[in-house]
């Protein structure tokens, strides 16, 4: 990820947790990563498409550390313990992040249906 698309990523996820997707706009996302307008239009197409980009990068984010969490396991039990403390680090550091992912979760509109089914992908590599 660039350093521009980074910005957007990072904004965009504050934007979101305080103040919910409908409450966010495209405005507030470029102003809070400190890029103009157009800049965001060049990357992105819509809000919705920036919601997709943060969910498909944050959820391949956090699958790349349980990953290489499970694959330092000795046994299926320490395994479970790192996953669970991994886990933890993981909600800790991106609380704004996972406060999005709550939020979002529920309804039946496309990106909540899209959501649901990168958690439910994440999930499964936990398992």
């Amino acid at each position: 990820m660039n350093k521009t698309k980074r910005a957007i990523f990072d904004a965009a996820i504050k934007e979101f947790s305080g103040n919910g997707y409908t409450g966010t706009s495209v405005d507030s996302i470029a102003i809070e990563a400190g890029v103009a307008k157009g800049t965001l239009y060049y990357h992105f197409k819509s809000k919705e498409e920036i919601f997709n980009f943060i969910i498909t990068h944050g959820m391949e984010e956090l699958t790349h550390s349980v990953e290489g969490t499970v694959l330092d396991g000795e046994d299926i039990l320490g395994s479970f313990r790192q996953i669970c403390r991994e886990q933890l680090g993981l909600v800790h550091q991106n609380k704004n992040f996972f406060k999005v992912v709550m939020s979002q979760l529920w309804g039946q509109e496309l990106r909540h249906l899209q959501l649901r089914e990168a958690v439910r992908k994440y999930i499964q590599v936990i398992e």
